[in-house]
C-alpha cells in the first residue's frame, strides 16, 4: 500500500509535540531508579495515583498511570498523534522497562510493550485470561451481537458476530476471546473485558478496562433501528459548532450515512438507536424541530460530551 507522511504542527504547550529517542528514553527511566533530576516533592507527585472528588480511587497519578498486568505493578504511559503510537512501561518490583515507539498508526504499542513482559517476566506472571478455563458456549455468541449503551455516560459498545466468534468495534474491529465463565476478553488488550448476563431478559453486559476508575461500567442493550435510505436524507447536510470552530458534512451514500471532515478520511456511521449514529470512538445525536426536521446534533467522545453542532 501507501504510506503517508502526516507531521502535526501545535503550536501549543503541555500535551503535545514532544520529539524524543529511544535512548532519550531509557536516561529517563533510569531517573526513576537514581533520581538525579527531580525533587523529593516531584517524585511523590508523579508515582501517587490520585482521587475522584466522590473518593474513588483512580489509576493517574500526576501523568503516569498505574495498574496490574498478570500480576506484576506496572506504570506506565502512552503517547498517540498523527501517524505516531508510542508506550513507555516500567515494572519497578521486577526491575524491567519496556518502550515502543512506532510510525504507523495501527499499531498498538502498549500490547507490544506487554508481549515483550509476557517473555522476560514469564516465571513470574499470572496466567493470561485467554488461559482460563473457558465457559463460554461459543454456539451462543450471537445472541450478544448488538450495540449497548452506557446507562451512565451514553458511551457506546458494539458487539457483532465475526467469522471467528464475536468481535467488537464500529470501523475497526477486534477480535474477542473467552476468558473465563461468560467473560470474553479483547484479543489486542486482555485487561478490557467484557461479563454477559441476561438475568433480567435483556443482555447486560459488563466493561472492565486496562485502567480501571473503581467504578463498573455497565452498557444496556439498544434497541436495533434501520433507518430508510429516505430518513436516511433527512440527517444530511452540513453543521457547524461555534464551540470548536469546525463543520461536519453529513452525506448519505450506499444506504448509510458518511461523515466528511476537513483532513480526515470519511467516516462510516452506523445507527446506534434513535437518530443517534456512530463509528468507533464517535457519537452523534441528532435533534429535531416541532416540525420533525433535524436542526442539528451533538458529538461526544471518550473524551468530551455533548459538543453541540447546528445545521448551516
Amino acid at each position: 500500500g501507501e504510506f503517508r507522511i502526516s507531521i502535526p504542527v501545535f503550536d501549543v504547550d503541555g500535551t503535545t509535540s514532544l520529539f524524543t529517542t529511544a535512548e532519550d528514553l531509557q536516561r529517563w527511566e533510569a531517573n526513576f531508579r537514581e533520581r538525579t533530576v527531580g525533587s523529593p516533592e516531584i517524585h511523590r507527585l508523579i508515582l501517587t495515583p490520585g482521587e475522584l472528588n466522590h473518593g474513588a480511587p483512580m489509576g493517574y497519578a500526576f501523568g503516569l498511570t498505574h495498574r496490574s498486568y498478570r500480576g506484576v505493578r506496572i506504570v506506565e504511559h502512552s503517547g498517540a498523534d498523527a501517524g505516531y503510537r508510542a508506550h513507555f512501561l516500567r515494572a519497578p518490583e521486577a526491575e524491567a522497562a519496556v518502550f515502543c515507539l512506532c510510525n504507523l498508526s495501527t499499531m498498538n504499542p502498549r500490547r507490544l510493550a506487554e508481549r515483550v513482559l509476557d517473555i522476560c517476566l514469564a516465571d513470574r506472571l499470572e496466567p493470561a485470561p485467554w488461559d482460563l478455563p473457558d465457559s463460554v458456549d461459543a454456539a451462543g455468541l450471537g445472541q450478544w451481537a448488538g450495540i449497548y449503551r452506557n446507562r451512565a455516560t451514553g458511551d457506546l459498545v458494539r458487539l457483532a458476530s465475526g467469522e471467528d466468534g464475536l468481535e467488537t468495534g464500529f470501523e475497526q474491529m477486534t477480535k474477542l476471546v473467552p476468558a473465563g465463565e461468560n467473560r470474553l476478553a479483547d484479543a489486542d488488550d486482555p485487561l478490557a473485558s467484557f461479563s454477559l448476563d441476561t438475568a433480567n431478559g435483556a443482555p447486560v453486559i459488563e466493561r472492565s478496562l486496562t485502567y480501571p476508575t473503581g467504578t463498573p461500567q455497565v452498557f444496556e442493550t439498544v434497541p436495533p433501528v434501520s433507518p430508510t435510505p429516505s430518513q436516511l436524507q433527512g440527517y444530511t447536510g452540513t453543521f457547524e459548532s461555534d464551540e470548536v470552530v469546525a463543520v461536519y458534512e453529513i452525506d448519505a451514500e450506499a444506504g448509510h450515512l458518511l461523515l466528511k471532515r476537513r483532513r480526515f478520511n470519511p467516516r462510516k456511521l452506523l445507527p446506534a438507536g434513535l437518530d443517534c449514529f456512530a463509528t468507533d470512538n464517535l457519537r452523534l445525536e441528532f435533534q429535531r424541530d416541532e416540525c420533525g426536521v433535524v436542526t442539528g446534533f451533538t458529538a461526544s467522545t471518550m473524551r468530551v460530551r455533548g459538543i453541540v453542532f447546528q445545521r448551516a
